[in-house]
Formats: C-alpha cells, sequence, structure tokens
C-alpha cells in the first residue's frame, strides 16, 4: 500500500498553505462557546471535505504523476465516507436549534 508520506518525501517539496488555514480555524474554533463551536466546527468540515474531495479528484484524473494519481484515487471513498457522517452530524445539530 502506497503513503503519502513516501511520495511526499521522494517527490514533493512542503507546503504551509496547509499549515497557515488550519492554525488560522484553529484560532477562530477556540474563541466559541460549546453550541456554537460545534456548529462552526462541523460547518468547517463539510466545506473542508468537499475541497478536498474536489481537489483528489483533479489529482486522480489530471496528474502527472501516476503514483500520485493512484494514491488520490484510493483515498477518496474515505474522503466520501467523511463527508457523509459530517453531513449526518450537521443534520442531528441542527434538530438541536
Amino acid at each position: 500500500m502506497m503513503n503519502l508520506n513516501h511520495l511526499h518525501k521522494q517527490k514533493h517539496k512542503p507546503s504551509c498553505r496547509f499549515e497557515r488555514r488550519q492554525a488560522k480555524k484553529y484560532n477562530e474554533l477556540n474563541e466559541k462557546q460549546a453550541g456554537e463551536f460545534d456548529r462552526e466546527y462541523i460547518s468547517f468540515m463539510i466545506k473542508d471535505h468537499e475541497e478536498d474531495i474536489e481537489a483528489f479528484r483533479e489529482q486522480a484524473n489530471e496528474g502527472k504523476d501516476p503514483d500520485l494519481r493512484k494514491w488520490a484515487t484510493s483515498k477518496i471513498p474515505t474522503l466520501e465516507h467523511h463527508l457523509a457522517e459530517a453531513r449526518r452530524i450537521d443534520s442531528v445539530l441542527l434538530k438541536r436549534k
């Protein structure tokens, strides 16, 4: 089974975009109270997973590196499952309002 860390070390230079984006969201969420935190967090998870799935599909379909295309393709079902779970949790939170 192919490992992203292995591929990353072999072929790509690290990007700080992910870390900056996550740190910003962490700081925003840190200011929220319980119910507000739950709704903000799950909203972020839904949006983040939708964006990730789009990026993984693009890599799977149009990527230049065959190993990375294969790896991206293998991860899409897991991301879709996580998105479905996040949407399920969101619907539960909406009922609590």
